[in-house]
């Protein structure tokens, strides 16, 4: 059975940060280190999806020779 759940945190995970700091700035409230932070964050988390779903196509291609 595919488990969804995972890949729907993995989204929302790499995505809040931005939306949260474009909200921010659409706000004018935008410190930019706080903008800056989560940017980074964003970046990180996407980094890390990336090499999730590399292992994840990896392995399975593994399994199935």
């Amino acid at each position: 059975m595919t488990n969804y759940t995972q890949g729907a945190v993995i989204g929302a995970a790499t995505t809040l940060p931005a939306t949260t700091a474009a909200g921010l700035i659409m706000l004018n409230r935008a410190n930019a280190w706080i903008i800056a932070g989560l940017l980074l964050l964003t970046g990180v988390n996407l980094v890390l999806s990336a090499a999730m779903i590399s292992r994840y196509l990896i392995n399975k291609r593994r399994a199935n020779e």
